[in-house]
């Protein structure tokens, strides 16, 4: 049940990552998102105590990779991180690989080593397909559609079984966005709806509960 639970939550977590992400007009390698430019190729990090910002507002920001330890591709991405412990040793280590179908992540901790591999394909239909394998057995597919011409998004998540975990249905128009997000037996569990005004800044925003009632309502003055 513990591990069932667990993929269960893994499905989720990558049906709400992908809504989340919202198209770019430029792609930016790992290292350039850290704020690495040039041929960089490993990071390690370092803790010291700054000087005190003697400015009444502070407005120094100290950026902390998630890893103690980070090395790059040549193209900008993390082909390996990790932590250490106080004897200097790898703990937590991950290696990663890429190819033209996606990524594959190997990790260790201990004695132990577990391979995720991240499949992306798309179909005939214009739908693009991600699928998650944990030591090559599939454990979640998200299916995704979109529509150019009214701006509308389905996002669809599977586990290993095929069951229906989650089903996103997003619609972005220049004044109104409409986000809908149901979960296990098509149970509602978000509904929200923003305004904007003429310039892309929010004026309101609305959510929902299962039977279409206001339950929150905030005007931005």
């Amino acid at each position: 049940m513990k591990k069932a639970a667990s993929i269960s939550i893994l499905v989720f977590a990558l049906a709400v990552r992908t809504v989340a992400q919202q198209p770019v007009h430029r792609t930016m390698t790992t290292a350039q998102v850290f704020g690495f430019h040039g041929p960089i190729h490993t990071q390690k990090r370092s803790i010291q105590m700054l000087e005190k910002d003697p400015r009444s507002e502070p407005k120094l920001l100290v950026f902390t990779p998630a890893r103690e330890w980070e090395a790059f591709s040549s193209t900008g991405e993390i082909v390996e991180e990790g932590d250490f412990n106080s004897d200097g040793q790898f703990v937590n280590r991950v290696t990663r690989t890429y190819d033209q179908d996606g990524e594959t992540a190997e990790t260790i901790a201990g004695d132990k080593k577990t391979r995720y591999r991240t499949k992306k394909a798309t179909s005939e239909d214009g739908s693009a397909q991600t699928e998650t394998y944990i030591d090559d057995v599939l454990r979640a597919r998200i299916t995704e559609v979109s529509d150019a011409r009214t701006n509308s998004r389905e996002v669809v998540a599977s586990n290993e079984n095929g069951e229906i975990v989650s089903r996103t249905l997003s619609r972005e128009g220049k004044l109104v966005h409409d986000l809908q997000m149901w979960g296990r037996g098509g149970k509602l569990m978000i509904h929200t709806l923003r305004r904007l005004d003429e310039q892309g800044r929010t004026i309101q925003s609305d959510h929902f509960d299962e039977s279409g009632k206001l339950v929150f309502n905030n005007v931005v003055q």
